[in-house]
């Protein structure tokens, strides 16, 4: 039985693009999703706010957030 979660995302032209959710995690009291995008076979981190029935994804582009949250990442599955 296959229990990975996906989750639907519009990408920069609208267009929906299937995620598979990798991990999520709060670093420094705030809520990170770690995302894989199959057909382009790249990871992305967002920042998760809103609530579990209306969450909003926000990409991380801050190096400096990035390194803490794969940081969080590694130590989770340590």
């Amino acid at each position: 039985m296959d229990n990975t979660t996906h989750i639907t995302m519009l990408d920069e032209n609208d267009k929906s693009v299937s995620m598979e959710v990798v991990a999520s995690l709060k670093v420094n009291n705030v809520d990170y999703a770690i995302l894989k995008d199959a057909a382009r076979d790249e990871d992305y981190i967002f920042k998760v706010s809103g609530d579990p029935e209306n969450q909003t994804f926000e990409m991380v582009e801050d190096e400096t957030v990035l390194r803490e949250v794969v940081d969080a990442y590694y130590e989770l599955i340590d």
